[in-house]
């Protein structure tokens, strides 16, 4: 009974498993499942990713907040190039940011009316990439950010005698007050946000007004005096002022003012003020956010921007390409010679000589304040 059983087990068994040599189902490419990169904590991704930033600002002149936010909300770097290669097209970055948390990159430039093939190359490339298997943040950055948007944001310097002995009398500041008046003239974008709203002098004056007042008071010739009196009390609202001016309004939500005056006036919980720095970054991130772990593709698209950032030759190009040197490093190199004014086959010859990255600024004597990201990154690869 048992041997006239088991031949009809044993054909069972063979008509459920795989045919040798079969091939599985097809599947889109685009909707397939991808695994992703373990989410260990990486600190070279930070200094990676933060690097990044500034070859992404300097190449389309945007504020560096603007692609550190994309990262920390979860976009890829292939995202990140896709979104401001069609941004420098025309197209919304608000815009295209929601539409891919729904949809592919294709399908996006069709919502947009961009034609794919007008995209650089390497962009190209990476545009039949899938909606990814994490779910980015939603983003809206204000103003909505443009090519040249970085040179709209700039504040004037405000002379080191504001306020003056004048003013101090006039609005009855005392020392406190004055040191950070003085403070926000110096950092507008970079002060903390509760510090702008600070009194600053009779009539109920916070320390933000007193930069409106200066950044209005340097574009058309108005004392400075003049608009923090009109604002004095808080009467007149600064669309108001503004139009009292002869000023349009939306200089307060478009142009260098919009960093401070949506802080004065409140906006919208989660809005991106991509005119403010940013001063706290994470201390460590996925590993995706590492340069070594990028696609091939994403490699050679983000290489161009770096590149562009500081306005290399195609002789430097050939020479960092023959180095070896990691992609980070490329960029150390390049910042270097800028910075010092030498030729980089001169930086390279320090390296090969036994210095590292930071000795090398240590002996060229170079000032680097403001340079947070790349401090970062020349001292990780210095170690």
């Amino acid at each position: 009974m048992k041997l006239q059983i088991f031949p009809w087990i044993l054909l069972g068994i063979l008509s459920t498993a795989p045919l040798v040599g079969a091939q599985p189902a097809a599947q889109d490419p685009e909707t397939a499942a991808v695994a992703p990169l373990p989410q260990v904590p990486s600190g070279r991704a930070v200094v990676d990713m933060r690097f990044a930033c500034e070859w992404l600002a300097d190449s389309y002149e945007i504020p560096a907040r603007v692609p550190q936010e994309m990262f920390l909300a979860g976009y890829s770097y292939s995202d990140a190039i896709i979104a401001l290669s069609m941004m420098h097209k025309g197209a919304s970055l608000n815009e295209l940011l929601e539409l891919r948390r729904q949809m592919r990159w294709m399908e996006v430039a069709e919502r947009v009316e961009i034609d794919p093939n007008t995209l650089p190359v390497v962009v190209r490339g990476l545009l039949q990439l899938g909606v990814t298997f994490y779910k980015p943040k939603l983003l809206h950055y204000l103003p909505d950010v443009y090519s040249g948007l970085r040179r709209d944001l700039t504040i004037n310097a405000f002379p080191p005698t504001v306020p003056t002995s004048t003013m101090v009398e006039r609005f009855r500041l005392d020392e406190d007050e004055i040191r950070n008046i003085r403070r926000a003239l110096d950092d507008p974008f970079g002060v903390p946000e509760d510090l702008l709203l600070e009194t600053a002098g009779k009539g109920a004056l916070v320390v933000g007004d007193w930069v409106l007042a200066g950044v209005l008071a340097h574009t058309r010739p108005l004392p400075m005096e003049s608009v923090l009196g009109a604002r004095g009390g808080q009467q007149l609202s600064w669309s108001e002022i503004c139009l009292a001016y002869g000023f349009r309004p939306d200089v307060l939500t478009r142009g260098p003012l919009t960093g401070i005056y949506p802080i004065l006036t409140g906006f919208t919980p989660g809005t991106v003020l991509c005119a403010r720095k940013r001063k706290k970054f994470p201390e460590e991130m996925p590993l995706r956010y590492e340069h070594f772990r990028l696609t091939v593709d994403e490699k050679m698209a983000l290489r161009p921007l770096m590149l562009r950032a500081y306005k290399a030759s195609g002789s430097e190009d050939h020479t960092l390409l023959k180095s070896n040197y990691l992609l980070a490093e490329q960029g150390i190199a390049l910042q270097l010679a800028r910075m010092s004014q030498l030729d980089l086959s001169q930086i390279l010859q320090y390296r090969t000589s036994g210095l590292t990255w930071a000795q090398i600024a240590d002996k060229l004597q170079l000032d680097l304040t403001g340079e947070d990201a790349f401090v970062l990154a020349m001292e990780h690869y210095s170690q």
